[in-house]
């Protein structure tokens, strides 16, 4: 994801997916955009990180 950062294995707070929380970043100019995300599985992040890559 070009300009996209990852922050990975976010504890949620929610019991079985306590490391599945994600923050996506892009810096631009001076703002910066965020996407939080808890990951279901592998499909649905992949469906995420595509619409990151849109913006």
């Amino acid at each position: 994801m070009r300009g996209w950062f990852e922050v990975t294995e976010l504890a949620t707070g929610i019991a079985g997916s306590e490391r599945l929380g994600r923050i996506y970043y892009k810096p631009g100019g001076q703002r910066v955009l965020v996407s939080v995300h808890i990951e279901q599985d592998e499909k649905q992040q992949r469906h995420h990180i595509e619409r990151l890559r849109a913006f």
